[in-house]
């Protein structure tokens, strides 16, 4: 392996676990239905209003879906800067943060949400899935699999010190992928993942999550980011009656419930937590501790591998930093679909300070 190999991945990595942009308003539906399906009172045992929640989601949705991506509804919500939008733009980021908590839940999981016990498998299953989509059949996209195998050092599990990788995709599947190698150590602090529920390792972060991740939500004391998680395996458990930490090595993924629970407080005005999870135009503590991160191991790369990531125009301008930081020498590769990437090198070629010896 060269020296200093860094991975840029984008949504295409995980593609074959999580919708692209293509099928999110349809996986969206789903998820509005998923929620409408699970016992009310069981929620409310749990604190959690659900005709409150699903009101808001249906919303977002009506109004989401009249815009090209969700993406260009949070950035209209976002140039808007009223009190309503930066609130509608909250709870955006709440929604996705269950969302994406919903779709890397193992599909054998969802008969414990349902009521009813006759056919439950059978009436819980089918409605979820569709022919172009297997989403969650693969709770993790298996080229991650592939991804650990080849570069987690065997002595140690952790990653071979001369690979770093930079993330735009606030989802999980690193981690979730990381649990099935090592299931006693938290993958945030053993990969050195930033941003993560215990403030450290900023310094000597190897994993760097642009968009923050969904699951870490913050408080803000004084001028300070707090982040910490929701039940689950990378993120202290929280007690989800006063949200604090109880443990750090639980082994699950994130408890929807636990998101949903946070995300019916914030409607409700309950609670001040807010998703550490940014998209790339906004510019928080932790957003631009994690493009200042990524600048640093720029400068040091020698070998880029690009992986299933198309340089979205709402990127562009973090693109361009990074990318301009290339040591003149760096050797690029590119990972995509065969008949997309004479395109996407062309997209990748405008952001170079210089044609790079490009694979």
């Amino acid at each position: 392996m060269a020296q200093n190999v860094t991975y840029l991945i984008g949504a295409g990595a995980s593609a074959k676990a999580l919708p692209v942009v293509s099928n999110w308003n349809h996986r969206l539906e789903q998820f509005s239905h998923f929620l409408f399906r699970i016992d009310t009172s069981y929620l409310k045992e749990k604190g959690i209003e659900k005709d409150v929640v699903i009101a808001a989601m249906n919303n977002l949705l009506k109004e989401g879906i009249n815009h090209a991506t969700i993406d260009t509804y949070a950035k209209k919500l976002f140039l808007k800067n009223s009190h309503d939008s930066i609130q509608k733009l909250l709870s955006l980021k709440h929604l996705l943060v269950c969302f994406f908590a919903f779709e890397q839940i193992r599909i054998r999981d969802f008969h414990s949400w349902y009521t009813e016990d006759e056919n439950r498998e059978n009436k819980s299953i089918g409605y979820q899935l569709t022919e172009d989509y297997e989403g969650q059949r693969e709770q993790i996209d298996k080229r991650y699999d592939v991804f650990l195998a080849t570069l987690l050092k065997s002595n140690t599990l952790c990653l071979d010190k001369r690979v770093n990788i930079i993330s735009w995709n606030y989802d999980l599947q690193l981690e979730l992928a990381y649990y099935d190698y090592n299931n006693n150590e938290n993958p945030h602090t053993k990969l050195k993942v930033y941003p993560n529920g215990y403030g450290n390792n900023k310094n000597g972060s190897r994993i760097i999550k642009l968009n923050g991740t969904a699951g870490l939500f913050g408080t803000t004391k004084g001028h300070e980011t707090i982040v910490s998680g929701t039940e689950g395996v990378y993120f202290p458990e929280l007690d989800v009656n006063f949200l604090r930490p109880k443990t750090r090595r639980e082994i699950t993924p994130p408890s929807l419930i636990s998101l949903l629970y946070v995300y019916s407080n914030f409607l409700s005005g309950q609670e001040n937590m807010q998703p550490i999870m940014s998209f790339a135009w906004e510019k928080d503590e932790v957003s631009i501790k994690a493009v200042s991160l990524a600048k640093r191991i720029m400068t040091k790369t020698e070998t880029l591998v690009i992986i299933g990531y198309s340089f979205p125009n709402f990127n562009r301008s973090i693109d361009k930093q990074l990318l301009q930081l290339l040591p003149l020498d760096c050797k690029v590769y590119y990972q995509d679909h065969k008949d997309r990437i004479e395109g996407l090198i062309q997209r990748l070629n405008g952001l170079l300070r210089r044609k790079h010896n490009m694979k």
